[in-house]
């Protein structure tokens, strides 16, 4: 039997997309359903949305800017999904933190929150994050210092990176 060599594409640039006109009609009639609203009000909601969307050949990322939650730094929502829908898999820490370099910035901290069922969203294989938009806002918790390698201490496996970013900097867990 002769085996399949996987080939990985290369990571392409993330290009400002313009979601489709035919995706507001869609998204009213859900929001009008699911959740209740009046067709009018979904409409009024959707275009008052100042979402960004951006593509690469991977990923398709909506961001939200400006979100000021009480008592908290500005945020930014990115929703994240492949383009073909799939679930993601395998390196997707890497790759959601090279979403969030690209698009917000390298510097800036975000997290994924594992909510309450009560919270819970869960409709669509679609991925959401919480980005500080300061840049020097941290989170109160998590590690003081940088550590990548690809040799890991005790035994312990890593997977191959695919850029050459090895560094490692003496830190503490808060």
């Amino acid at each position: 039997m002769k085996k399949i060599k996987k080939v990985r594409r290369l990571w392409e640039a993330f290009r400002r997309a313009e979601v489709p006109l035919h995706y507001r009609d869609k998204w009213v009639e859900y929001a009008a359903g699911e959740k209740g609203l009046s067709e009018e009000e979904a409409g009024r909601i959707w275009d008052e949305d100042n979402s960004e969307v951006y593509v690469n050949n991977f990923y398709q990322v909506c961001v939200r800017r400006g979100i000021h939650p009480e008592k908290w730094p500005e945020l930014i929502h990115l929703s994240v999904k492949r383009r073909d829908k799939g679930p993601v898999e395998g390196s997707a820490f890497r790759d959601f933190m090279r979403i969030k370099d690209e698009i917000v910035g390298p510097e800036n901290e975000g997290c994924e929150i594992l909510p309450a069922q009560s919270r819970l969203h869960d409709s669509a294989n679609q991925y959401h994050f919480w980005i500080f938009a300061d840049p020097k806002v941290r989170w109160p918790f998590g590690f003081l210092g940088r550590c990548v390698t690809a040799h890991p201490p005790l035994g312990a496996r890593q997977r191959p990176f695919e850029d050459d970013y090895f560094t490692c900097e003496k830190g503490d867990i808060r």
